[in-house]
C-alpha cells in the first residue's frame, strides 16, 4: 500500500518514538522527495521537532516545506520555530515579496473602533472580578 511506511511513521511521531520517527520522515523524503506528500512529510517532520523542542531543526524542516509548498501554513510552523527559539523580536525572512501598498492607519488599528459607551467613551469597561 503506498504512503504506508509514511502512515507508520507518523504513528510513531505520535507515540513520541522521536529516533523512530526522524529517520522514518528521512527514508520517506528520500523516497517520496518528488512527489506531492513530500510537503506533508516536510510538515510532520517540523512538527516533531517543535514537540521535541529542537527549534533548529524544526526551522530547517518548515524552510523545506516553504520550498514544496509556499504558504500560510510552512511560514506559521517558521514562526513557531522562532518563537520556541526564544527569537521574537525577528522579522520573518520569506520568500513572499512584501505588499506593495503601505496598509493604512485605520486598517492597522481596526480593534480601535469606538465602542458606543457613555460619554464618547472609546473603550468598553473592563469587568471586575
Amino acid at each position: 500500500m503506498k504512503y504506508l511506511d509514511v502512515a507508520q511513521t507518523a504513528a510513531a511521531a505520535i507515540d513520541r518514538d522521536r529516533d523512530k520517527a526522524r529517520a522514518g520522515f528521512d527514508a520517506a523524503m528520500r523516497k517520496y522527495g518528488s512527489e506531492p506528500i513530500a510537503q506533508d512529510i516536510a510538515f510532520m517532520r517540523g512538527q516533531l521537532e517543535l514537540r521535541a523542542g529542537d527549534a533548529a531543526s524544526a526551522t530547517e524542516a518548515f524552510k523545506k516545506a516553504l520550498e514544496l509548498s509556499p504558504g500560510g501554513r510552512a511560514h506559521f510552523g517558521l514562526a513557531q520555530a522562532a518563537f520556541l527559539a526564544g527569537d521574537t523580536r525577528r522579522r520573518a525572512r520569506s520568500s513572499t515579496p512584501p505588499s506593495p501598498q503601505p496598509r493604512s492607519t485605520a486598517r492597522r488599528c481596526s480593534c480601535a473602533r469606538r465602542w458606543p459607551g457613555p460619554r464618547g467613551v472609546t473603550t468598553p469597561p473592563r469587568s471586575r472580578p
